[in-house]
């Protein structure tokens, strides 16, 4: 499996709405996904996905995730290559999906 755009809990980024709209600068896309009004001025620096292992990603949604804060105090790319997965607060919050993909990504460790 290509990890490129795998996210530090286990969802494709290149299967997400925000990655596919900052990938192809579809600002009115970007607009609606995030239900923002047209007279408030975006860009894709504060609002944009580039996919969550990318340092680029400052958007609200990667500001507040704990996944992502827990993984990088952690340090590691994916919460598959924790000694703790998958820890309880993956168990009550992703899908069977995601968690396959971790499930994965931590046997390939």
């Amino acid at each position: 499996m290509d990890n490129k755009h795998i996210s530090y809990c286990g969802y494709d980024c290149s299967m997400c709405p925000v990655y596919i709209a900052t990938k192809n600068q579809d600002y009115d896309n970007l607009r609606k996904i995030l239900f923002m009004s047209n007279d408030k001025e975006i860009s894709f620096d504060t609002y944009g996905c580039f996919g969550c292992c990318d340092e680029r990603s400052n958007n609200i949604m990667c500001t507040n995730c704990y996944i992502k804060t827990c993984a990088k105090k952690n340090k590691i790319d994916s919460c598959g290559k924790c000694n703790e997965f998958p820890c309880q607060y993956l168990k009550n919050n992703i899908s069977l999906k995601t968690m396959e993909t971790l499930d994965n990504i931590n046997k390939n460790k």
